[in-house]
């Protein structure tokens, strides 16, 4: 086994062992990095990186383990980091790390990121509630629901959401009367873009 080997071999154990004591105490990018690990991922989270290792990771079909992995997945969700939920969402859409595709889980986990701020969860939100994204979701289409979770996309910067408000409301789509808002892309500076509020802060 030659050095190279050995000190990646070294730094994977360093890694490993870091980010599981920090999981277990609640960090959750330690959270999420280990179960890239037991995804057979070699990702550290950015605050690990340059701390554990100044060069790659050298993981082994050794290191995977499904059940592991998404439990760490769940936990990090749950604590409220997004990426966590993201990722959950897409392993019950495609059907990853051993479980069935189901698109109801999907959407749940999908729900559960956009909560917590996640704008591109938010969009895809907007688009299930809309009936835009055509799949059984398990959800029925609720204009309402989808036109809120749009604002909120476009609250935080989703410039696909910002636009598609402003075709929403040009073209009296799930908003009732024709609105003076711009057709190509709504102004998100106008104090009366968004309507009354709906309770959810932008994000910080």
């Amino acid at each position: 086994m030659d050095d190279t080997h050995s000190r990646r071999r070294f730094y994977l154990r360093k890694a490993f062992r870091e980010l599981e004591a920090h999981a277990k105490a609640g960090d959750r990018q330690a959270q999420l990095g280990l179960s890239n690990f037991y995804q057979g991922e070699a990702f550290l989270p950015r605050a690990y990186r340059d701390r554990i290792s100044p060069e790659p990771l050298l993981l082994d079909k050794s290191c995977v383990d499904d059940e592991k992995a998404l439990y760490w997945l769940r936990i990090a969700a749950f604590a409220g980091f997004p990426s966590a939920a993201m990722q959950l969402r897409s392993i019950y859409e495609n059907g990853k790390l051993g479980v069935d595709v189901d698109l109801k889980q999907a959407f749940k986990w999908d729900l559960l990121a956009a909560s917590n701020g996640s704008e591109y969860e938010q969009h895809r939100a907007a688009g299930i509630y809309l009936g835009w994204l055509n799949a059984d979701w398990g959800v029925e289409v609720n204009h309402e629901k989808g036109l809120l979770w749009l604002k909120r996309a476009a609250r935080n910067g989703h410039k696909d959401a910002l636009c598609m408000i402003g075709r929403c409301y040009h073209y009296s789509l799930f908003v009732g009367a024709k609105s003076t808002v711009h057709l190509t892309c709504a102004n998100e500076e106008d104090p009366g873009f968004f309507g009354e509020d709906d309770g959810y802060k932008k994000r910080a």
